[in-house]
């Protein structure tokens, strides 16, 4: 998703392939950039219906869905970021550090006010960019070694 106030700074909208499976929406997901990522039980069943897609030839998925990044290697451990999420709703500390790292869930929880779409509607004025950058608060994005 691309910004008129931010023209060089792509979005990618992000997924577990639970998410995609359940909904049924892998083709949706195929028209515009975005992420996915393997999850236990999920992922195979996202792949086999990618009409042409062959396990056996890694360009296969490229080819197929240019804009879709698919991490198939599946996430270890209970990932949830619907769980993420009510944690940080509730600034549950410990639930957050139990999901990422000590600085992740610092920042996270220092920018929560501007992580979802309420909070920063206008994408017309650069706003998102903004807001996911840390400066709509005055917070600083955590560094590159945190994520």
């Amino acid at each position: 998703f691309k910004t008129s106030g931010s023209p060089d700074v792509v979005g990618f909208d992000v997924k577990g392939a639970d998410v995609v499976a359940k909904y049924n929406s892998l083709r949706h997901e195929m028209q515009h950039p975005c992420v996915i990522i393997g999850r236990s039980g999920s992922t195979a069943e996202v792949l086999a219906g990618l009409p042409g897609y062959d396990k056996q030839s890694p360009t296969s998925l490229a080819a197929l869905a240019p804009e879709c990044f698919f991490v198939e290697e599946e996430l270890p451990g209970d990932v949830s970021s619907t769980k993420l999420r009510a944690a940080l709703d509730a600034s549950d500390e410990v639930a957050i550090s139990s999901f990422c790292p000590r600085r992740v869930g610092e920042y996270l929880l220092q920018v929560r006010g501007t992580l979802y779409a309420e909070a920063c509607s206008d994408t017309s004025s650069g706003d998102v960019a903004a807001a996911h950058s840390g400066a709509a608060d005055g917070g600083q994005p955590p560094p590159a070694e945190a994520v």
